[in-house]
């Protein structure tokens, strides 16, 4: 093997990890535990739900009625009169970036990361 041939080995390398060291960053960033919910119904932010305090919230409008359920650090939709129920059965979420649609009564969940102001000791 030349040496040339060893340097591109290496570089090769290099850039492989870099690009692995990129990833799992983006992905441990990504899936941070949520600070809280914003709870949207048609498309406009009705209320905010901090997920470290248990508890239930009903959200009605025209369209019909689902209940959230915050427990341990996570929210689902524990009911909902629409008739296909995906909502109920998607199961609690709790990582910043993951949602929760019940589409029928125009309802979105959307778990987002700490407060500003809060920082990481303090969740």
């Amino acid at each position: 093997m030349k040496k040339l041939d060893v340097w591109i080995v290496l570089i090769v390398f290099a850039v492989a990890a870099a690009a692995f060291a990129l990833v799992q960053h983006a992905r441990s960033t990504a899936s941070a535990p949520g600070g809280y919910a914003e709870v949207y119904v048609k498309n406009e932010l009705v209320e905010t739900i901090d997920l470290r305090t248990n508890g239930r919230f009903a959200v009605k409008n025209e369209e019909g009625y689902n209940l959230l359920e915050v427990e341990d650090g996570g929210i689902r939709m524990a009911e909902a009169d629409c008739l296909s129920q995906t909502c109920v059965h998607a199961g609690a979420k709790s990582m910043g970036g993951e949602i929760i649609v019940c589409l029928p009564n125009r309802v979105v969940v959307k778990i987002v990361g700490a407060p500003e102001g809060v920082d990481t000791v303090a969740n």
